[in-house]
């Protein structure tokens, strides 16, 4: 990682994993897996049964979570090694209410 990905990494932990995983692989994952399958189900019977389209929702953001989430903790762990020496935080601050 260099110093450039560490500085756009730290302003993103900032925000949280949360939003991370919601906005970069939950979302599009899941939304991209079910207009596939869809689709794929559609040219194949010729139609669509309308209460799998929720199910493949849910299920593909899962996996869509769970691939975020491991994306999440590799690259935070690369920043720690990097970020002393670009002079960058290492320990997230503490949100006050």
């Amino acid at each position: 990682m260099n110093e450039q990905q560490a500085r756009k990494w730290s302003v993103m932990r900032r925000k949280g994993p949360g939003m991370y995983v919601m906005l970069n692989f939950a979302l599009p994952v899941g939304l991209l897996l079910t207009a596939l399958v869809s689709l794929l189900e559609y040219s194949l019977a010729g139609e669509l049964i309308g209460i799998w389209l929720p199910i493949r929702l849910i299920v593909f953001c899962f996996i869509g979570f769970f691939i975020g989430m491991f994306r999440w903790q590799t690259v935070d762990k690369k920043y720690q090694q990097v970020a002393p020496k670009y002079g960058l935080p290492v320990q997230l601050e503490k949100k006050s209410k």
